[in-house]
């Protein structure tokens, strides 16, 4: 029950990571016209779970979870990885506020640049939690956050977010079954639209989010 409890908590918007000031690329995949409808958004997010970003940050997750001593390594090839600047401080950003906020629970001893996923993972394996548990409510909180960031541009109502959560349920579940043995060649992202609007995001004005 106490691990159910941590990651509910660590995953809840109440935990200051500062997630909902990213989009993560959604904003521009929006003013570019590519996101026109509730099913656009929901194969956009399950492509990122499955072969994109939101890949590459479960395998990091779940090898943090795993291996909690190598998170300064897997830290350095996380941010290799980032195909952005915007990206990058994403993940750094929301890292340091979700080590912070996790003091609460223990004292954290990881660096302050770690990305989110292999921070996230490997607070949770330190706390006993299997990979597969971590993973699935890590991603969870990233497409929650995303249907967050589709609703706040108009895309559908609170409504058409649930049912996108909804139908991305059995993905996320998959997923995680996948990378709970996962290893480092596991890793590749083959999202590429995903990628480019994310670097197109850091060019928009006026724009309501950070990445």
């Amino acid at each position: 029950m106490t691990a159910l409890l941590r990651l509910i908590n660590w995953t809840s918007p109440s935990l200051p990571t500062g997630a909902f000031s990213y989009s993560h690329g959604l904003e521009a995949a929006f003013a570019e016209g590519l996101l026109a409808s509730q099913q656009d958004v929901a194969d956009w997010l399950e492509a990122l779970v499955t072969q994109g970003s939101g890949w590459n940050d479960a395998v990091f997750c779940s090898l943090a979870c795993r291996t909690p001593d190598d998170a300064p390594a897997l830290a350095d090839l996380c941010s290799a990885l980032a195909s952005s600047k915007e990206r990058y401080e994403e993940t750094v950003h929301q890292g340091l506020a979700f080590l912070r906020a996790a003091e609460a629970w223990g004292e954290v001893t990881l660096a302050t640049e770690t990305p989110f996923p292999v921070a996230f993972g490997a607070v949770s394996g330190r706390e006993g939690i299997s990979a597969k548990e971590c993973v699935a409510a890590y991603l969870n909180g990233f497409v929650s956050n995303l249907i967050q960031v589709a609703i706040r541009l108009g895309a559908f109502g609170q409504q058409g977010g649930v049912e996108v959560l909804a139908s991305l349920e059995p993905i996320l579940g998959e997923t995680a079954e996948r990378v709970a043995t996962a290893m480092e060649d596991d890793l590749g992202s083959a999202a590429l639209m995903s990628d480019l609007m994310a670097m197109r995001h850091e060019h928009m004005s006026p724009r309501i989010f950070l990445s």
